[in-house]
């Protein structure tokens, strides 16, 4: 290999990285204002952390982030609000929401999206949906809170990724 292959070839690997992290690995709008990670609360119901181990129910899918009842969601992406989720699917009044795009599928929990917004596309940073207050279910031991889940869209499925990586 000549030295002009060797730089041709090292710069094709630089703009390939460029590429992918430009393309693929977009940033994503804070979910909430201000943006504040839920630490471990003193109950049983453990860490809100990405990853943080559950006794009752494997790891965490998510990273949850601390709110008070009523403040807005902001959608993190632009997307479509493709449906409303359920976190328990014997307690229906414990809302959330799905949003997705070409890149990304997001699942929101412990907040009532806007009236009339499954279908809808929306913009990053558009108000879809308002906060519950999740302790009224688990105690006020534990952090009102919503859930954010973060799911990368690959060409087999969607791979579960750390919210975190994305602000």
């Amino acid at each position: 290999m000549t030295k002009n292959q060797k730089i041709a070839a090292g710069t094709g690997a630089v703009l390939t990285a460029f590429v992918l992290y430009k393309y693929f690995v977009k940033k994503i709008k804070p979910i909430v204002k201000p943006l504040i990670k839920r630490g471990c609360d003193t109950n049983s119901m453990g860490c809100g952390n990405y990853g943080a181990s559950r006794n009752h129910a494997g790891d965490h899918n998510g990273q949850d982030y601390v709110v008070t009842e009523g403040q807005p969601v902001y959608a993190p992406i632009t997307g479509t609000i493709t449906r409303k989720a359920y976190p328990y699917a014997d307690d229906l009044q414990w809302q959330g929401f799905v949003i997705e795009n070409l890149q990304y599928y997001f699942k929101v929990f412990y907040c009532i999206p806007v009236t009339g917004i499954v279908g809808t596309k929306v913009k990053a940073g558009d108000v879809v949906a308002y906060a519950q207050d999740i302790s009224k279910k688990h105690g006020s031991a534990m952090t009102p809170h919503i859930h954010l889940e973060a799911y990368l869209k690959t060409p087999v499925g969607v791979e579960l990724i750390d919210p975190n990586t994305l602000y």
